[in-house]
């Protein structure tokens, strides 16, 4: 199982089991971010050969890991994920997503250029 946290205020959970998800702006996403920074179909990850994968699809303004652009990337445990104005964590398991949602409850709360910036979390089961 996969999951990923959404950095803001909220620190919503969304746990998903499918092997593919596409993240972007518009609700015909499986996961939509209200980031007017993010492109309406954002990004796609996958299940690899050795894992998942992010793919941007296209995107305005990038895909970015752990600080580097990338058009496509495996992404692993505690990964840094950047869409648009967005930030997400990578996780390998519900446990460490957990431990870091703790973590980041004592971090002060980023400031952000959007209201609608958000963070959540984002299961994926293989």
């Amino acid at each position: 199982m996969k999951q990923i946290n959404i950095l803001d205020s909220k620190m919503r959970s969304y746990s998903y089991s499918r092997d593919e998800i596409t993240i972007g702006r518009s609700s015909k996403n499986d996961l939509c971010l209200p980031d007017a920074a993010v492109s309406r179909k954002h990004a796609l990850i996958h299940k690899g050969d050795k894992g998942f994968v992010i793919e941007d699809l296209g995107s305005s303004n990038g895909t970015f890991v752990n600080g580097e652009k990338v058009t496509q990337r495996e992404v692993g445990a505690n990964d840094v994920i950047k869409l648009g104005n967005t930030i997400l964590f990578f996780h390998t398991s519900r446990e460490e997503a957990e431990k870091a949602k703790a973590k980041m409850k004592d971090m002060p709360e980023a400031t952000s250029a959007s209201e609608d910036d958000m963070t959540e979390d984002v299961t994926l089961d293989n």
